[in-house]
């Protein structure tokens, strides 16, 4: 998914986060959630769970 625009993240199902680098985020963990980071460009950077 790396390089895709953000539009590709909608096919990961939730719980789901989509956020800009940089953005402020809570530090609560949920095992269960998948982290999409974008960047300044909206593309996806990065994908993490958490």
């Amino acid at each position: 998914m790396v390089g895709r625009p953000r539009a590709a993240a909608s096919i990961v199902s939730e719980p789901k986060r989509v956020y800009t680098e940089g953005d402020s985020v809570t530090m609560d963990a949920n095992p269960n959630r998948t982290n999409i980071v974008l960047d300044a460009e909206g593309k996806i950077a990065r994908v993490t769970c958490g």
